[in-house]
Formats: C-alpha cells, sequence, structure tokens
C-alpha cells in the first residue's frame, strides 16, 4: 500500500490530517442515513450498495486496501478537522479507525434523481471535498434504472477533477492498478448493477452474483448427472435386451441340436431292428 492520494495533486497540499480515532457515527448510526438531510437510502441506492460494495470490499481485499462503506473520514473545513462520509471509498490504508481524507485513493456517491438536496451534495459539495483533499479518483453512480446514466468517473489532474470518458465502455483507474470498470450494455441492466468490475482481467461478483452462479452451477451439474444416470440406465436396459437375446438365440440352437441328436438317435434303433426308416408312413 504504497499509492499516496497527494501525489497526484500538483497544488499546494493542504496540512497532515491527525489521525484520530472516529468516535462520532451519528446519533442515529443507521447506515446511509443523511441525518443532515433527514433522508434514508432508497431501493435502488440499497441495491448498489449491495452489488457495487460488496465487489469493491472484494477488490480491497485482493489488493491489500481499505474498504469505506458509509465510514467517517476526517477532512478539513475552514482550519478546523471534521469528519465527512461516502457512500463508498478505497483507502491507501487499513487503519480505518483513525483513517482521513488524505489517505483515499476512489470515493464514490450512489446519487439520488428524486431529492435535489442530496443530488446537490453528492454531486457538488461530496465532489468538491474529495478533491480539495486530493483524493486520485471520484466516482458518481446513478443507480435508477430508468436513468440512462451509468456513472461519472472524475480523475484529480493538476489539482482539479477531469471527468474521464469511457474508451469503449471501460474506464481504467489510474489511482488503482488493475482496476476496470465496464458499463452495461441496457438489456444487461438489472437492480444495482449497471456496470461491471474487474479486478487484473477477473471480473469480480457479489455474494449475490456468487450465489446465483452456485445454483446454477449445481443445476446443471445435476441435470449433467440426472442425464449419465439415464445413459448408464440405458445402457444396461440394451445390455439386458442383448444379453437375453443371447441366452434365447442359445437355448433355440442348444434345443435344435436336441431335436437333431434325437432323431438320430431314434434312426440309429430303428435301424438296428431292421426296418427302412424310408418305408415309414408307406
Amino acid at each position: 500500500m504504497s499509492t499516496s492520494a497527494q501525489k497526484w495533486d500538483v497544488r499546494e497540499p493542504l496540512p497532515p490530517l491527525i489521525p484520530r480515532e472516529h468516535e462520532d457515527f451519528g446519533k442515529l448510526q443507521i447506515p446511509w442515513y443523511d441525518e443532515q438531510l433527514g433522508l434514508a437510502q432508497g431501493l435502488s441506492h440499497k441495491d448498489v450498495i449491495f452489488q457495487i460494495g460488496d465487489c469493491l470490499r472484494r477488490l480491497a481485499e485482493l489488493a491489500g486496501l481499505g474498504f469505506l462503506a458509509d465510514n467517517p473520514f476526517w477532512y478539513w473545513d475552514k482550519e478546523k478537522q471534521k469528519t465527512f462520509n461516502a457512500d463508498l471509498a478505497i483507502a491507501d490504508t487499513l487503519k480505518l479507525k483513525s483513517i482521513t481524507a488524505q489517505q483515499l485513493l476512489l470515493a464514490c456517491e450512489v446519487v439520488p434523481t428524486t431529492n435535489k438536496a442530496k443530488l446537490y451534495k453528492d454531486t457538488h459539495t461530496s465532489r468538491f471535498r474529495n478533491e480539495e483533499h486530493g483524493v486520485p479518483e471520484f466516482l458518481l453512480l446513478y443507480p435508477r434504472l430508468d436513468d440512462a446514466r451509468i456513472l461519472e468517473w472524475y480523475t484529480l489532474i493538476n489539482g482539479s477533477y477531469h471527468l474521464i470518458q469511457a474508451h469503449d465502455g471501460h474506464y481504467a483507474s489510474r489511482a488503482i492498478p488493475g482496476l476496470v470498470i465496464k458499463s452495461l450494455k441496457k438489456e444487461m441492466w438489472k437492480p444495482g448493477r449497471k456496470c461491471m468490475l474487474i479486478y487484473k482481467d477477473v471480473p469480480l461478483m457479489s455474494s449475490e452474483d456468487e450465489h446465483a452462479a452456485r445454483l446454477v452451477s449445481e443445476e446443471r451439474a445435476h441435470k449433467a448427472e440426472g442425464l449419465m444416470n439415464a445413459a448408464v440406465e440405458l445402457a444396461n436396459t440394451q445390455k439386458e435386451i442383448a444379453d437375453q437375446a443371447v441366452a434365447q438365440a442359445k437355448r433355440a440352437f442348444i434345443e435344435k441340436e436336441y431335436e437333431r441328436s434325437e432323431k438320430e438317435r431314434l434312426l440309429a434303433i430303428v435301424k438296428e431292428m431292421g426296418v427302412d426308416p424310408n418305408t415309414f408312413g408307406k
């Protein structure tokens, strides 16, 4: 974990934040509940958190990075150190209890389209705050399936965020080498998933997706086992029929041979008696 957020920011850096252990988690301590706006997360927001958030968590585990899900981090606000939250984030540290904005590599907000105050907070306040503290990358995810937008990817260049355009539907991270986010075609969208995360050429799957894939795999294995059992049963039946045919042929052969030998024995007896068998019936 050697990457530093500040190396992307060439302007005058803010003073180092003091990594004090976080104690203020809000009065209600409800995940993804905005106490300032009195706003709880919607279903589309929840779906993205569960799907994309799970994939980011797996990415963090693979890359040896820290994963934040609505966890507080320190930032400067007019020379005062305060806490702020992002919906999802990846950090260059595993010490999340005292994490600061200057340790973030990527921050992500799931953007509602129905609440203007929350929309402004995500697209302006959060973006500016992360930009000011030199967070290398900032993402806006649009969760609603009736919204044509998928995501906006901002990269810090010369101290300012620049909107990055996708290359053939792919966004490649500069702050986290190997991370690529691929926009999915509309017919592939489902709740919580309008894009796919890829790390080192391997698609990242959420627990829900892995469970679904495992069920499909088990179903296919069950069907394959059923087909194999049916094939074995058919082969056994065919062998049984063949064995019966062979046995029947053997019995017919034995009966025919017995009939022939018995006829020859009777003829021999008749001849010994001096009777011409050719005269029988005349």
